[in-house]
């Protein structure tokens, strides 16, 4: 019968892990390494000033809220904020993305299907957007936010 050389159970022959303390039998200790955190490279939370974030915050909840008129009034009040101008980019993503799933729905019974469950996707990403920015951050517009038009 052997022993573990960490702990000093009891191992059955043939196992290849001590049963209380789950180190090796046998070998050396597997290397592990030690990963950091993960971050997205949609996630631009980072690039912008905190003090700028909760300046214009109400500003970048306009482009999602009221769409072009939220936009207008964004680009009037705070054209010298990044945090804002970002979601208003983005916001401006969302209504092309509007737009062409409006033009799929002119097509009768299949764009009417599929360019309502788009609209309907679109919508539900927008309401994901305004929780972002309530939070303060700045993630590019869900599924469309590998589409390189507008920029980031």
């Amino acid at each position: 019968m052997a022993f573990c050389s960490k702990c000093g159970s009891e191992i059955p022959e043939g196992t290849a892990f001590c049963p209380s303390c789950g180190s090796p039998v046998g070998g050396a200790a597997p290397a592990y390494t030690q990963v950091g955190p993960v971050v997205s490279k949609f996630d631009h939370t980072a690039d912008f000033d905190a003090a700028d974030v909760n300046q214009n915050k109400t500003f970048a909840l306009l482009c999602y809220l009221a769409g072009p008129i939220g936009m207008f009034f964004t680009f009037l009040g705070a054209k010298e904020s990044a945090f804002a101008m970002f979601h208003a980019r983005q916001a401006m993503k969302a209504m092309v993305a509007m737009m062409l799933c409006a033009i799929v729905c002119v097509i009768p019974f299949l764009g009417w299907f599929v360019g309502g469950i788009a609209l309907c996707v679109v919508e539900v990403c927008c309401i994901i957007q305004f929780f972002r920015v309530c939070g303060g951050k700045s993630w590019e517009f869900p599924i469309i936010c590998n589409f390189g038009f507008l920029g980031k």
